[in-house]
């Protein structure tokens, strides 16, 4: 095998073209209009053009960013960061729930912690335009 490697479509194994293969579908490529070079390992490409079917491919794993660091909670407080989503249904009111804890917003009412965010941004654009 040479070449670069390449992952199939369908199986999401690795796989790479032979030097035959590579100078195969290289020629392919120069004398067929819209020929792309395949997607599909080879027994993927096999049991497709037999119309077998394939298994479908693992899902891939999910990406767990990390929260930005902050100093410590004081004694008493919890902090949370929350995804975009949960925090917007958290506002419109629909439960959100963290690790098997439901979250709720903090009695401090929806005016203050808009008058809250407004100042923060304020401050930002002061700082940028050193105003």
């Amino acid at each position: 095998m040479s070449g670069e490697n390449n992952v199939c479509v369908d199986c999401r194994k690795v796989y790479s073209f032979s030097t035959a293969e590579k100078a195969r579908f290289d020629n392919l490529m120069k004398t067929v209009q819209g020929f792309q070079m395949p997607k599909r390992c080879f027994e993927c490409r096999s049991a497709r053009r037999n119309g077998e079917a394939r298994p479908a491919p693992p899902a891939p794993a999910p990406v767990q960013a990390k929260p930005p660091q902050a100093a410590p909670p004081k004694k008493g407080e919890i902090r949370l960061v929350l995804a975009t989503t949960d925090f917007e249904n958290l506002i419109a009111g629909k439960q959100v729930v963290w690790q098997g804890v439901t979250v709720i917003l903090a009695d401090i009412g929806f005016k203050a912690m808009h008058d809250a965010i407004d100042r923060v941004e304020q401050e930002k654009f002061d700082a940028k335009f050193n105003r």
